[in-house]
């Protein structure tokens, strides 16, 4: 627990401290509820005005779908002209700090050491730092949001039925964790 702790606000204290970060956070939370909530509510009613011959409401269903759409592609483009800016910003930085940190040792380092795996090493550190940063903004925020929506509309509907499929998600959350 103490490592992923250190992990967590490490992520916290390098990339949480770019605006364009956590407006890339805010724009994957709109554009995952836009696509994978709204989109679907819009093409279920789509299914139920066509099966009721409603061809006016199927209209308003299609266009207010290609709006929904739209608008969630253009979150996630301004989603990744703002946050992978700012990913790179830190990584920069990141880079640019151990090899300075690398460089400024003294020739006994480099002749007692194996540098060449100490820069490796710390490259993958940062790289998986940002892989990390990048995961949790991206993926991560979708699949919360993916199993956490419908499960409460099954808990407000019919709360035997969303516990039960509450009981599914954890039983996947500590398969998937092992």
């Amino acid at each position: 627990m103490g490592m992923n702790r250190d992990v967590y606000s490490f992520l916290l204290k390098t990339y949480g401290r770019e605006p364009g970060y956590w407006a890339g956070f805010v724009l994957i939370i709109i554009q995952t509820l836009l696509l994978r909530v709204v989109a679907f509510l819009f093409i279920a009613h789509l299914a139920s005005s066509l099966a009721a011959g409603n061809i006016d409401a199927a209209k308003r269903d299609i266009l207010l779908y290609l709006a929904t759409t739209i608008l969630g592609l253009s979150c996630r483009f301004a989603r990744d002209m703002l946050a992978f800016p700012a990913e790179n910003k830190v990584y920069r930085i990141l880079a640019v700090n151990f090899y300075k940190k690398l460089v400024g040792k003294d020739m006994t380092f480099f002749r007692d050491h194996q540098t060449g795996y100490l820069a490796s090493v710390a490259r993958q550190h940062t790289e998986g730092a940002m892989d990390l940063a990048r995961l949790l903004r991206t993926e991560g925020i979708q699949t919360a949001i993916t199993m956490a929506i419908p499960v409460t509309v099954l808990i407000v509907a019919s709360w035997k039925v969303g516990l039960a499929a509450l009981g599914v998600i954890l039983a996947q959350i500590v398969y998937v964790d092992r």
